[in-house]
């Protein structure tokens, strides 16, 4: 192996590395089988829609983060209900990830935004909090080196449950 790149390139027939860039046919999705229990998942709160204040554009769909007065200010907390749906107590990590509706070419295909270490019982279920910090977890780089955040709909996604966060400016 001596590409090194983490995005795929289908012209050269690479497929990506890791669950960000993968293009290929998983076997194990990431974070498979760290657990001996099942669990399910429900968004109990997250935003539906976040405005930003445009202080430069690039283009129709995306804004520069660089340039924000403090990105201190675009943080948000989502609320999950983790039952444990199996006979067995556990502790499990609940995996929070984020994707753009909209596929973009060079961005991940998923990232992972947060993520909680919980004890639950058997049959029993809790409440976790994530904080996502927009400038950093729903942004990406631009071909320039520039961290631009995508306008349109960010899909929050934790096991099969989705909630969809609408950004615009």
């Amino acid at each position: 192996m001596n590409d090194m790149n983490m995005r795929a390139n289908p012209s050269r027939g690479y497929p990506g590395r890791t669950y960000r860039f993968y293009e290929g046919e998983t076997v194990y999705d990431f974070g498979y089988g760290l657990s001996y229990t099942n669990y399910s998942y429900r968004f109990l709160s997250a935003p539906n829609e976040l405005q930003l204040p445009v202080l430069s554009s690039v283009g129709v769909e995306l804004v520069q983060i660089d340039e924000r007065i403090s990105c201190k200010e675009w943080r948000f907390n989502v609320r999950i209900l983790v039952e444990n749906a199996g006979d067995v107590d556990g502790s499990h990590a609940v995996l929070v990830f984020v994707r753009p509706r909209k596929r973009m070419e060079g961005w991940p295909k998923k990232q992972l935004v947060g993520f909680e270490r919980v004890f639950v019982a058997s049959h029993r279920a809790t409440e976790i909090r994530v904080t996502v910090d927009m400038c950093k977890q729903l942004g990406s780089v631009d071909g320039k080196g520039k961290r631009v955040l995508a306008l349109g709909a960010h899909v929050l996604m934790v096991g099969h449950a989705e909630h969809v966060v609408r950004v615009s400016a």
